[in-house]
């Protein structure tokens, strides 16, 4: 996953970049539903640790792009190759995320 954001997420961004990291994410995120745990402990276990951090890893890189591709501008650490100017008027504004909860 580190490769797909340093490639198509870092600074520097495209539509076509960002289009290609969502539908890399997406797979990984279905590929990690279908991951199970073979150390059923309660305490100190560490796979379990690992697979929160790398769910809540996926979760942010989805927001990270999508808010990417959302925003069609550059701006500070976020320089659209494809729209290079700042837009004050669409886009001085802060980019918010709510995820869906899992019952």
């Amino acid at each position: 996953m580190q490769a797909i954001m340093m490639d198509h997420c870092s600074v520097f961004r495209e539509q076509q970049g960002l289009e290609k990291a969502r539908d890399n994410v997406l797979e990984l995120q279905q590929r990690f539903m279908d991951c199970g745990l073979s150390v059923r402990e309660r305490h100190y276990n560490m796979e379990l640790m690992e697979a929160i951090e790398c769910e809540h890893l996926l979760n942010l890189a989805a927001v990270t792009i999508e808010s990417a591709l959302f925003r069609k501008e550059s701006r500070g650490a976020h320089y659209r190759e494809d729209y290079p100017q700042r837009d004050d008027h669409n886009f001085l504004c802060h980019t918010l995320a709510f995820g869906k909860r899992r019952a």
